[in-house]
């Protein structure tokens, strides 16, 4: 069966054939030296994003599309404090200024994206990268805790993903078609979209489709074996106005990736000792769906608000990872001996939850209130099912475990937050109480509860016209997650052997976090540089904890014992040379470690990048080095000779150099295209080694060298809409 991505031709050939005009896709490209006002809700109530109190970074859809970006290396690959590790094919996952995994919060239009998982919250397993970037119109990035704000996982940070709605499209025209076609240079990653709005009467619609196709991010020298990928992605949003101050919203999505893989591992480990791999096959599958419907009101001027959006929403997450090998002995009774396995290990998340989000903006005195108040319920299932089936000599020998017992997260949480101005103070207090209550679905496990009080406070004063300083603090908090609880995983194959035990009793992990910083915004230039401290408490690790003489197996459990701090600072500059030239450049330094004075795998070195570029209406061209310290400061890890700790690898200096450029052909047609990595420089990001044993081959993690990747669009309109 051909994949859906082979009839995106017919379907954009299609587009064409049913339109009869170009459209004005928007306005030409911004004149230089005009800002554009960008637009957040860093606070819950939207604020421009100059008069926000705090390190909120913000990534447009025009960046998106600069970037040709189709994974999250490409999304926040100019972002200083913040890095993602893995790429196509592998687990992405994001980190925020030293914390990373499931302590930063990813939010779409919302509602939160599943958790990762893997060992030692590497989230080496399944990543958080589970929608598609063609959707989003903004993404919205808050650095340091959050949880005032969103609850239980924003001790490190926040991710806040807006995708596009019919309105986006239509601005004022009855119906909007259009399709894109990428291609990925590092991932050889073939990607085919269209996009379709129209007004019906009143109500706005929008349908989105996509679909692709390529192979796993292949290193410098192209040694690791690639994955074959392909997916598919589908989104619709509708918008039905009720009357001038209300409206409805239903939006649905559909996300599947798959990867596919034919050679592994050489041996396995068995109970009867190891085995030869003769023939090997890989498949995951990742698929995520979900619906949302919504009630927005505005323009209500009553004594409790002037307008509020009620949310009810579901969202189903499920991750098949299925593995089939032939195995060979020669050993164990002088003749071969052939074995069959099959392992399927599924993760499954069922949310539903439903959001209530009330503003109100009021006068006192001299101080100006713009208030947010509201209420949040979700219940959330969590079911990690393995299954095997061994085969030899025709006898089947077939099993069944969970490693995690099944589970039910049940969440709520109410807030109150206030932006005040006084003159040229804003204070933005904010306050927030959250209870979790987990319990296992079957057994007799027990319960765990989690209540946590979140505080934030941000004062900023206005200098000037021009300049502006913060200071700010926020309390973050992660309430103890399922696997953590209920794990009961053996590793028998281990050496020594261990099992994890379950703990019912483990408490939310907690941080505080303080910034300050002062920002500068001339008719040609801008600065922003911060200072930031980050204090952990409560961190959760496994412990050792007894023997079990039966069988000589250790056991382990997951128990509140970690300390943490990070520190660092981040510049933002930029500089207009002429009415077409503009020099910008942007950089990070994260360091910390635990209570024992160790650094923390998660750090990063100082790095940045600089970017020349010139821009005209219908053209631009950008220049950027991108480049990154040596990295010595690391952590101990295990080594498997000497059987003793060592510091981990580390990683060293390096710079690449990259263009961008894209052009308007037209009001309908645009190209944008991307150069990466020009002078084929060979380096290894250190948050892809960081946590590996010392004398790991390097090889197998370093970049892609020289790659080329483009984007083109084309928008159609004039299509017959006789019931618009």
């Amino acid at each position: 069966m051909k994949s859906p991505v082979h009839y995106w031709p017919m379907l954009l050939s299609g587009t064409a054939l049913a339109a009869s005009e170009p459209a004005q896709t928007g306005s030409p490209a911004p004149a230089p030296l005009v800002h554009e006002t960008i637009m957040v809700k860093g606070q819950r109530v939207e604020q421009k994003l100059s008069d926000v109190s705090g390190s909120i970074t913000v990534i447009t859809e025009e960046d998106l599309e600069r970037q040709v970006a189709t994974e999250l290396t490409d999304v926040f690959k100019n972002e200083p404090g913040v890095s993602v590790t893995g790429s196509a094919g592998r687990p992405q996952n994001i980190i925020i200024r030293g914390m990373g995994g499931n302590r930063v919060l990813i939010i779409k239009d919302g509602v939160r994206v599943s958790d990762g998982f893997g060992a030692d919250d590497l989230n080496d397993k399944v990543g958080r990268f589970s929608f598609d970037l063609d959707d989003v119109k903004q993404i919205e990035v808050a650095k340091g805790a959050g949880s005032s704000l969103h609850g239980s996982d924003a001790i490190g940070g926040t991710i806040v993903i807006s995708t596009k709605q019919p309105e986006d499209y239509l601005q004022g025209q009855d119906a909007y078609l259009g399709g894109k076609v990428l291609q990925d240079g590092s991932s050889d990653k073939q990607k085919l979209s269209a996009t379709g709005a129209a007004r019906v009467l009143d109500s706005e619609h929008l349908l989105r489709v996509s679909g692709w196709q390529g192979h796993e991010t292949a290193n410098y020298d192209e040694s690791r074996i690639p994955a074959d990928l392909d997916g598919f992605s589908a989104s619709t949003s509708s918008r039905f106005p009720l009357s001038d101050h209300h409206l409805l919203r239903l939006e649905l999505d559909y996300f599947e990736d798959n990867a596919k893989r034919d050679q592994g591992p050489r041996e396995v480990p068995q109970p009867d000792g190891k085995w030869q791999v003769r023939q090997y096959h890989e498949q995951g599958t990742q698929r995520t769906q979900g619906g949302k419907l919504g009630w927005e009101a505005s323009g209500l001027d009553s004594l409790l608000a002037d307008q509020f959006t009620w949310s009810l929403y579901g969202n189903h997450s499920k991750n098949t990872a299925t593995k089939r090998s032939l195995l060979q002995n020669d050993l164990l009774s002088g003749y071969p001996r052939y074995r069959s396995e099959r392992e399927i290990a599924t993760f499954t998340e069922k949310r539903i939850g439903s959001e209530l989000d009330v503003r109100r903006d009021l006068v006192t005195g001299a101080i100006a209130h713009k208030l947010s108040y509201g209420v949040e319920l979700e219940r959330t299932r969590h079911e990690r099912p393995v299954e095997k089936l061994s085969l030899e000599a025709g006898v089947p020998q077939p099993s069944q475990s969970e490693p995690f017992s099944s589970a039910r997260t049940d969440r709520a949480g109410v807030w109150l937050g206030d932006v005040a101005t006084l003159g040229r103070w804003q204070f933005t207090p904010t306050l927030r109480m959250d209870h979790q209550w987990l319990r296992p679905q079957e057994g007799d496990q027990g319960e765990n509860h989690s209540w946590h009080l979140s505080p934030s406070l941000a004062t900023s004063y206005r200098i000037n016209e021009q300049w502006r300083s913060w200071l700010s603090y926020a309390n973050g908090f992660r309430a103890p997650s399922y696997d953590k609880v209920y794990g009961n995983i053996p590793h028998y194959f281990a050496l020594p052997p261990f099992q994890i035990i379950a703990n019912t009793e483990l408490q939310e992990e907690t941080s505080h976090s303080f910034e300050w910083g002062i920002s500068g915004e001339g008719e040609s230039w801008s600065i922003k540089p911060a200072l930031f401290y980050n204090r952990y408490y409560n961190f959760i690790d496994w412990r050792e904890v007894g023997l079990r003489l039966s069988d000589g197996v250790i056991l382990r459990q997951y128990r509140n014992v970690a300390k943490a701090e990070t520190w660092g600072a981040e510049l933002a500059a930029s500089y207009w040379l002429t009415q077409e030239w503009e020099l910008a450049t942007k950089l990070g330094w994260v360091d910390g470690e635990d209570s024992q004075g160790e650094a923390l795998r998660t750090l990063t070195p100082l790095e940045g990048n600089t970017r020349l570029s010139y821009q005209t209406h219908d053209w631009s061209l950008g220049v950027q080095a991108d480049y990154a310290a040596a990295m010595s400061r690391v952590p101990s890890c295990g080594n498997s000779l000497t059987k003793r700790q060592d510091a981990c690898l580390t990683s060293a200096g390096w710079f690449s150099l990259g263009l961008t450029a894209d052009w308007l052909i037209t009001d309908a047609l645009k190209v944008n295209v991307k150069l990466d990595n020009l002078f084929d420089t060979r380096y290894t990001r250190y948050q892809d080694v960081a946590g590996l044993e010392a004398g790991t081959d390097a090889g197998l993690f370093t970049q892609s060298g020289r790659t080329l990747s483009a984007s083109l669009r084309y928008t159609f309109v004039g299509i017959s809409c006789t019931a618009c």
